[in-house]
């Protein structure tokens, strides 16, 4: 015990020792990142293309019990993505058509093998584990689910009020409604949302057509992972190339959100702090600007709270993400819970950062910075051998190999302020913002918002698309 205390307290004192050597500088931006040389997995490294050029991401590791197969199915293309989800999850959870329900569960449970599905924006991830010994007889069980599946009625039933549930929490939470708002207005209203009334089309005798539709050839791509072997695990794939259909004859191109925005929506609320999101619409994925974009964003949420922590003396203001919709739009959004006046500053502040890093070049220390920051962040994406196979097939079809991380320690301040010229331009900025409505329209004509070009308007929660009807 008196050793282990020695070795804790000599690593304690080196640690310090270190830090002292090095000081802190005075303000955190003159802070000096080291750059990382931790080198991403290619994808071409592990990409095999099965039949019907269905493209797999192999990546083995017998370190691990089992043996995950995921089938990611993007979305992109279905007019209501929300629906696909629902008959995705409906068949998840399902049986196949004309086999006992309770045999079936009974002999998925000896494989040990477990069946779900995840969602992650516009792409499906229905996912099969099982260790390597039953993993022949679930993948045969899986593959039977897939080929003819059949969705029970009262299953169906308990995902539609779950989903109904779900709006409703986020009608009524703060920060939920005002994203759900933003999300609407953004993407031009109705377009993409699922419904109460949407969900009665769907019925337990059509949703499992529906769901054979979007497991097209064009639509899929796989990840595997686990303690297999390349060539046997091959074959095994190919059962699932043989179950698809054409699908689209287009490959899939993700939708871009409206453009013409520049507007701050006010919501007249008896609640005493301000919730509000902000953001961008963001370009797809696959634009080859996505890197200098996503660093301009960095950047972006850096100066912003740099510069309203100054203004109000907080160590916190705002969250900040890329999301999409449920109409598969990607968003840059800023989401806030404030005094009205700090909220309305908020949405000042990031204007006017936006306008510096579009109209002055960023120091090329801070653009690399920004550029290891999301290369730190990237790395969780790799965290295992099943989040590198997942990663690769989420990613597949976007020009280049994303997982290149030279892409952002390569990025440009040029680059940098090229993006956020074109992406974060006042013509793209939204926000929506509930609280005491003569508050914040009397504090947003103080700092000048409207004077900048940006329509103030009065907005309604209850005016909005009501999905729950």
């Amino acid at each position: 015990m008196k050793a282990i205390s020695t070795l804790l307290a000599l690593l304690l004192t080196a640690s310090f020792a270190t830090a002292g050597d090095q000081p802190l500088p005075p303000r955190v931006s003159d802070i000096e990142y080291p750059i990382s040389y931790w080198i991403a997995p290619l994808a071409a490294d592990s990409l095999r293309v099965l039949d019907r050029d269905v493209s797999a991401y192999l990546a083995p590791d017998p370190r691990v019990r089992r043996i995950a197969v995921d089938l990611v199915v993007s979305v992109y293309d279905v007019e209501v993505p929300e629906a696909a989800i629902l008959a995705a999850e409906a068949v998840a959870g399902g049986t196949p058509r004309g086999e006992d329900p309770g045999a079936f569960r009974e002999a998925l449970a000896r494989s040990g093998g477990r069946i779900a599905l995840a969602c992650r924006g516009p792409l499906l991830v229905i996912g099969l584990t099982a260790p390597p010994e039953g993993f022949d007889a679930a993948f045969a069980l899986f593959l039977r689910l897939l080929r003819d599946p059949r969705v029970e009625g009262h299953a169906l039933r308990a995902l539609k009020a779950g989903r109904l549930d779900a709006w409703r929490l986020r009608d009524e939470t703060p920060g939920l409604r005002e994203r759900e708002t933003y999300f609407q207005i953004a993407s031009g209203g109705e377009a993409g949302f699922l419904t109460a009334s949407g969900m009665d089309v769907w019925t337990a005798g059509n949703l499992p057509d529906a769901f054979a539709s979007l497991l097209s050839a064009r639509r899929i791509s796989i990840g595997v992972s686990g303690p297999f072997q390349d060539l046997p695990m091959l074959d095994t794939l190919d059962g699932i190339t043989k179950e698809l259909s054409e699908g689209p004859k287009e490959p899939r191109t993700p939708p871009q959100a409206s453009t013409g925005l520049n507007k701050l929506v006010l919501v007249g609320t008896d609640a005493p702090l301000a919730s509000g999101t902000a953001g961008f619409p963001l370009p797809p994925l696959s634009d080859e600007r996505n890197a200098a974009i996503e660093v301009a964003l960095n950047l972006l949420a850096r100066r912003a709270l740099r510069a309203f922590q100054a203004r109000h003396q907080v160590s916190s203001g705002f969250e900040t993400d890329i999301r999409h919709d449920p109409a598969g739009h990607r968003h840059a959004l800023f989401s806030f819970r404030l005094p009205p006046p700090w909220a309305v500053d908020l949405v000042s502040v990031l204007l006017e950062e936006a306008n510096r890093l579009a109209s002055n070049l960023a120091r090329d220390r801070d653009v690399l910075a920004a550029a290891e920051t999301i290369k730190r962040r990237r790395r969780l994406a790799f965290a295992c051998s099943r989040a590198q196979a997942r990663t690769f097939a989420s990613m597949h079809g976007v020009p280049g190999d994303v997982t290149k991380m030279d892409g952002f320690t390569a990025v440009t301040a040029g680059e940098v302020r090229d993006a956020a010229e074109a992406v974060l331009a006042p013509s793209r900025f939204l926000a929506v913002i509930s609280g005491p409505a003569d508050g914040i329209r009397s504090r947003a004509e103080h700092v000048g918002l409207g004077a900048r070009g940006l329509d103030i308007e009065a907005g309604d929660f209850f005016l909005r698309l009501d999905r729950t009807k």
